[in-house]
């Protein structure tokens, strides 16, 4: 995923994490567990403030490792290029020699 995808997505996940969305993850298995409980057991996409809290700091902190890895790529990618530019560019003594 290109660095400026995943800047859309941290400032959307961002957003969501602000606007108090309670969030769950595996979603599938919590309706199921959802369908067949008795009535008064709890409900398993309540996960309450705290825990939707650090799941969001979670993909936060991924995201910006990521977008780091992505710009250091970059700047690593570029300053190979220019070290080829350059030692293609160069004339070895040898040749300078004849």
């Amino acid at each position: 995923m290109a660095t400026a995808s995943k800047e859309t997505y941290l400032s959307s996940a961002l957003t969501f994490a602000s606007r108090n969305h309670g969030f769950a993850d595996y979603g599938l298995q919590r309706m199921e567990e959802l369908r067949s409980a008795p009535n008064g057991r709890e409900n398993p996409f309540v996960v309450g403030t705290s825990t939707a809290q650090r799941f969001m700091k979670i993909v936060e902190t991924m995201l910006r490792g990521r977008i780091a890895q992505d710009q250091q790529a970059s700047t690593s990618a570029r300053k190979g290029r220019l070290l080829l530019k350059f030692a293609t560019t160069r004339r070895s003594p040898r040749r300078a020699q004849r």
